[in-house]
């Protein structure tokens, strides 16, 4: 039997980039950085169990692995970590969805 719609790893990273803009209030804008590339670095690093280093190392100098952690950390404070469970939460529900 044939399925009648199948999913590619592009279908994938746009639904799951559609989820993380939607329900995470992260956002990345810099001089190197969007908040866009971010999440897409994070998804390959996670898709490919891989270090951030080595996916920027591989992102062809989209953005150099230390303006990534930077990034990160001034957006990702500790102060913040209940509000950032309840957002990761709700993106992992409505992915759920698809």
């Amino acid at each position: 039997m044939i399925a009648e719609y199948t999913l590619n790893a592009k279908d994938v990273r746009g639904m799951m980039l559609d989820v993380m803009e939607r329900h995470l209030s992260m956002k990345t804008e810099g001089y190197r950085s969007t908040t866009n590339e971010t999440f897409n670095l994070l998804l390959k690093a996670v898709a490919e169990g891989s270090s951030l280093e080595a996916v920027c190392a591989d992102s062809c100098g989209a953005m150099d692995s230390n303006t990534l952690r930077e990034q990160l950390n001034s957006t990702l404070e500790v102060s913040g970590l209940r509000q950032q469970e309840v957002e990761m939460n709700a993106a992992r529900r409505a992915g759920s969805g698809y």
